[in-house]
């Protein structure tokens, strides 16, 4: 997430205009899709790190 445009383009088959898109997308600020236990259709929720 913190690979610059040009070192995201040193990666073999990816261009400029690829690189730009790939930075833009790790840098959104969109909260992240809750999990899922595929398993049960059950959503997981994310503690606090800390214990019960």
């Amino acid at each position: 997430r913190q690979a610059t445009i040009d070192e995201i383009c040193e990666v073999p088959g990816i261009g400029r205009r690829t690189a730009e898109s790939v930075a833009a997308a790790l840098a959104s600020t969109a909260p992240a899709a809750p999990a899922v236990n595929t398993a049960t259709g059950e959503i997981i929720e994310e503690d606090d790190g800390g214990s019960s």
